[in-house]
């Protein structure tokens, strides 16, 4: 079983308003990134909100796969968001796929290649890559459990991976989406544009 942990506590501090928020098409950026996980192989969501959660959640339809939790140390960076999803994982878990809430091309079949590697490799952390660079989801295996709530700050899990660096799997994917992110209205336009290209292909 792989819980989901959905990292969207973020302030959006260089857009100006929650990018969770931002429209694509009919939809939103969260409720697009959730919506490609609910057919992934995932036992659950956590959607870890914190920075104008009560408004983000308000998009957000819980059900018995998906669950809202706030994190009240947002502030303290996405480390603090990771130990807020992990408390309220279920137990037992094979391992927890990190998700961050601002890569909203991610699909459900990039998702599912990632945990299909987990489960068939010796390695503890899998890692996806687009030419060369690592992306997002990752997924870790639990014995990390109390090495990841230790972590402090804003770097997620990326001093866990560089400490274990003979666990990692890195393994190619054939889409970029693993990369793309929103982190300005730069970055949204591009994005925009991206899916209006590929719509009309």
């Amino acid at each position: 079983m792989i819980s989901a942990i959905l990292l969207a506590a973020g302030t959006s501090s260089r857009i100006g308003k929650p990018k969770q928020l931002l429209p694509l098409g009919d939809s939103t950026i969260i409720e697009r990134v959730i919506e490609s996980l609910r057919e992934a192989k995932l036992v659950e969501i956590i959607v870890v909100l914190g920075h104008a959660s009560e408004e983000i959640a308000s998009k957000i339809k819980e059900d018995e796969y998906v669950k809202v939790v706030v994190n009240p140390d947002y502030e303290e960076g996405m480390a603090s968001s990771i130990r807020c999803g992990m408390r309220h994982a279920s137990a037992h878990l094979d391992g927890y796929l990190i998700v961050l809430g601002d890569k909203p091309l991610i699909d459900t079949d990039t998702v599912n290649q990632v945990i299909d590697k987990f489960y068939n490799c010796k390695k503890k952390i899998v890692v996806p890559t687009y030419k060369g660079q690592r992306g997002h989801p990752i997924v870790l295996s639990p014995i990390y459990k109390e090495e990841l709530t230790a972590l402090t700050g804003d770097v997620g899990a990326r001093e866990l991976l560089a400490v274990h660096a003979d666990e990692v799997l890195e393994f190619p994917v054939d889409t970029d989406a693993v990369l793309v992110d929103v982190d300005t209205l730069d970055d949204y336009n591009q994005l925009i544009r991206k899916l209006d290209f590929s719509d009309g292909e």
